[in-house]
């Protein structure tokens, strides 16, 4: 099986490509987790929840949809992207080949 490269424009309209080809997902805010772990590089579970649904109600709520998030992201990559870095933070996965403009 091919190694596939994960690359993020960032600079322009965000777009993201699997091995040359463009990928898009429905879960927008998915690809806005991907994003920010592009650039940031690491991030915490809370901080992600809080950005992307703090509006939402609790911070429990917010953390259930950070966890679904996540996992459909898995299911629709085919591939475990986002990984966990240590107990509380995440990072993009360090044993995939990713390239990123900023």
């Amino acid at each position: 099986m091919a190694e596939k490269v994960i690359s993020f424009k960032l600079l322009g309209p965000p777009v993201i490509t699997i091995s040359g080809r463009p990928w898009t997902s429905h879960a927008k805010k998915g690809e806005a987790i991907l994003f920010f772990l592009a650039v940031e590089s690491t991030a915490s579970r809370d901080l992600l929840a809080e950005l992307l649904w703090g509006s939402c109600g609790t911070g429990e709520q917010a953390r259930r949809h950070l966890r679904d998030t996540l996992y459909l992201l898995k299911r629709r990559l085919g591939m475990e992207l986002v990984v966990p870095k240590g107990r509380n933070s995440l990072q993009l996965n360090p044993a995939i080949s990713l390239s990123c403009d900023v």
